[in-house]
């Protein structure tokens, strides 16, 4: 089944009902993103992908991260024959407020702040190079994720060269340094829940931008359009690496 460029309510759920499978749609609402179209019920999670977006790619993160990371990730349950989604039940917690991370104490903040750290630094060693490799995960700086840092269409035509230069070195920098990690490359507010109002991390939604990079990349990557106090995950997450090295 073929769906349209930016599919209607209607048509999200004419394409999970299409699948045969017993499934409540009751009171269904339909969300967009940037990378994909949800279906979302009161405990199940559709999740249709831009048609830019590799799906089996994304498909296959969530399965080998399974398991591997301290907070609670979605989990595929099944994967559409007709159409091109997956359904997972929702991850329940409370969306960040930026409001309220500003008002909360020093204290909270970090502790907040820490658990943001103890993910980014466990997703950074989840998968092993094999790993990576076989799922076809892309480099930062590939051809293929270049679109994530610089929009051609938003860059004057006067320096496109230089720009492309500067992403060409950048790709070739990357192939020669060590202490290559995992990047989440979409670590925003959007895409996290909590465990209360102010409360730790406890669920990340959005898996499709993951990408692999030398480790300074996180700083401009997992760390961008997010907290004011950036500063802190920044800090707690070396911390949290340096207080799991092997003495």
């Amino acid at each position: 089944m073929t769906l349209t460029e930016e599919p209607s309510l209607a048509e999200l759920i004419e394409a999970v009902e299409a699948e045969d499978r017993s499934v409540d749609l009751s009171g269904a609402v339909r969300r967009a993103g940037d990378q994909n179209f949800v279906l979302e019920t009161a405990e199940w999670i559709y999740r249709f992908p831009r048609s830019w977006i590799d799906f089996d790619r994304e498909v296959a993160v969530l399965a080998a991260l399974d398991g591997r990371l301290p907070v609670e990730i979605p989990r595929v349950e099944w994967v559409g024959q007709r159409s091109r989604f997956c359904a997972y039940r929702k991850i329940i917690g409370w969306p960040f407020d930026r409001g309220s991370y500003l008002s909360a104490t020093r204290s909270r903040q970090q502790a907040l702040a820490a658990s943001m750290a103890e993910y980014l630094a466990a997703l950074h060693q989840a998968l092993t190079e094999p790993e990576i490799a076989s799922i076809g995960i892309p480099d930062f700086f590939s051809l293929e994720a270049r679109a994530d840092l610089i929009d051609a269409n938003d860059v004057p035509v006067s320096v496109r060269p230089d720009v492309n230069n500067m992403l060409t070195q950048a790709r070739e920098l990357s192939d020669r340094i060590d202490g290559r990690v995992l990047l989440d490359n979409d670590f925003t507010s959007d895409n996290i829940v909590l465990e209360g109002e102010m409360g730790s991390l406890s669920g990340v939604w959005d898996f499709s931008g993951v990408r692999e990079a030398f480790v300074i990349a996180f700083r401009i990557t997992d760390l961008r359009r997010h907290l004011r106090r950036g500063r802190d995950v920044v800090r707690l997450v070396q911390s949290w690496k340096e207080s799991r090295r092997p003495s």
